[in-house]
């Protein structure tokens, strides 16, 4: 660690008259590091002894600069977080406009809005007319991962070209694809391809309860809920 782990470390020592000892070896790296920390603690003392002198000798000046400082930092945070929302409104194009095709044949896969993020790390679609435009087949490695059970490959329909893998995220079934597979249509038709999801110019939601009971759903429950 630091100077700052090292006197942490001693002042875990609470006993009277207790001391902290570091155990190592005549090799490595542990001594030299010692060492430093050491010399750091030491520096480190001396400043902040100037510190306490010059708001003993000067306080009103010394605030001031505190102040000052406080401010200035503020200000960079202030900056810093408004270019990362610009930066997430830039990214941001209206879901509904896009669309993901096959890389391979360009089929029409889905709209970007059909899209829902689990776990933060996993992409899956929440709409079963997708169902439609995909052949799932048994995966030849299940297994269980964030929770979510891995049991099933996804190829389009038309082309057989490989799209992902079908999960079950409590009790729900959702095609779970990998970006690299498809080409990103614009509104203006313009197309792009990412490599990976954090690359590409659009934001997908968490998924919802709501999401997953629509997908728990029977055709039969569907059909009642379009004739109410």
């Amino acid at each position: 660690g630091n100077e700052i782990g090292k006197v942490q470390t001693r002042g875990r020592a609470r006993a009277e008259d207790s001391k902290s000892v570091l155990i190592a070896g005549t090799e490595g790296d542990n001594v030299r590091k010692e060492k430093v920390n050491t010399i750091r603690e030491k520096m480190m003392e001396e400043a902040m002894d100037q510190v306490w002198q010059m708001q003993k000798e000067k306080h009103g000046d010394f605030l001031k600069e505190v102040r000052r400082l406080q401010l200035e930092s503020k200000e960079d945070m202030d900056l810093s977080e408004a270019l990362r929302e610009l930066g997430k409104k830039n990214k941001i194009v209206r879901e509904e406009a896009m669309k993901l095709l096959c890389i391979k044949c360009k089929q029409f896969a889905c709209n970007i809005d059909d899209l829902r993020k689990i776990k933060g790390n996993h992409r899956v679609i929440v709409d079963k007319a997708f169902y439609q435009r995909i052949i799932i087949i048994p995966h030849p490695n299940p297994k269980t991962i964030d929770d979510c059970e891995k049991n099933g490959k996804v190829f389009c329909k038309n082309c057989r070209q490989d799209w992902g893998i079908q999960m079950v995220y409590r009790q729900a079934s959702f095609p779970t694809l990998k970006i690299d597979c498809f080409v990103l249509e614009k509104p203006d038709g313009q197309r792009l391809t990412c490599q990976k999801w954090k690359k590409a110019p659009f934001e997908v939601d968490d998924i919802t309860p709501d999401d997953i009971s629509g997908m728990l759903k029977t055709p039969e429950e569907e059909e009642e809920e379009v004739d109410d």
